[in-house]
């Protein structure tokens, strides 16, 4: 039976055989149309659709497809990059230098960095020596018991003597490290006063100016951190960067200028100000003033009333 139901399933539609045969070629006909349009397609260009529908992936990724244009983006790029890699790498110094100061100052002081098992890093006091004692009875039999006890009280005399002079010691470099961190916090106050640009967190940050201002730093003044104004004036006087400041002051001097007269110049004849070429000002144009051009306006006011 199952033969019988295989033949039946495998059998034609008698009358539809010429619609089925002219429906099959039409479909062929179309699929190769559609191939065709397809190859079109794929030779236009690099924007076509590729052979599932997608889009073709620009040449360059997300430079384009066009080689100069490419080259000039990624030249941009490169350039930001490098910029901002600079940065992080003299920032970065500045910070390993620190630590090295730090690192130094807690192991004169008896604290040591260990690393535990965990990967972390915890500070700890250095253990002291155990003391390891000498006198032993076998000496102390060499002696009377008065010589002994005269002796004793020698060395605690010595040992007052020498306590109260490490204490003396302690407090006068305690003393002299507080005036040098004082002293240290001044100049860079004024290093960074004069010259801003030398701070790695300003927008105007001079990495020009900041390499040969710590190269003379190290080399001229074995990196004594009461001479970082004496190398950053160094180094401004090499590049000029002084004159520099000024021209720009002197630019910033006439933009204000000019602001101040836009506001402050002669109003015409019949001014609600009367005389003396000036006017009432509202509020926000009174703030926009240089300081000089404030004192002035108010003596005019009070004149006015």
């Amino acid at each position: 039976m199952w033969i019988w139901k295989l033949l039946l399933d495998q059998r034609g539609i008698e009358g539809d055989a010429g619609a089925g045969d002219a429906s099959a070629d039409a479909n062929a006909d179309a699929g190769q149309g559609d191939a065709g349009a397809g190859a079109v397609d794929k030779g236009t260009g690099d924007e076509g659709q590729a052979g599932d529908g997608s889009a073709t992936p620009p040449k360059f990724g997300e430079f384009g497809n066009d080689p100069n244009e490419a080259a000039a983006k990624l030249f941009e790029t490169y350039g930001k990059t490098k910029s901002d890699f600079d940065n992080f790498k003299t920032k970065a110094g500045l910070t390993e230098r620190n630590l090295g100061a730090l690192r130094k100052t807690l192991e004169a002081s008896g604290i040591r960095a260990v690393e535990g098992e965990d990967g972390q890093i915890r500070l700890e006091v250095a253990k002291p020596a155990e003391r390891k004692i000498r006198f032993t009875d076998e000496h102390k039999n060499l002696f009377d018991g008065k010589v002994l006890d005269a002796v004793r009280l020698l060395i605690q005399d010595i040992f007052d003597e020498q306590y109260e002079g490490r204490e003396r010691t302690t407090q006068e470099k305690r003393q002299q490290m507080q005036r040098f961190m004082s002293e240290k916090a001044e100049v860079e106050e004024l290093m960074m006063g004069y010259f801003p640009q030398l701070d790695a967190k300003n927008p105007n940050f001079n990495k020009a100016f900041f390499d040969r201002a710590t190269a003379i730093w190290q080399e001229q003044y074995k990196g004594n951190m009461l001479k970082q104004l004496s190398a950053a004036l160094r180094a401004a006087q090499e590049l000029k960067i002084i004159p520099q400041m000024i021209e720009a002051a002197k630019k910033e001097g006439v933009k204000i200028g000019k602001d101040g007269k836009k506001i402050l110049g002669p109003v015409g004849g019949g001014g609600d100000g009367g005389g003396g070429g000036m006017r009432k000002l509202s509020k926000d144009e009174y703030f926009k003033l240089p300081k000089e051009k404030q004192v002035e306006y108010d003596k005019w006011s009070l004149e006015q009333k």
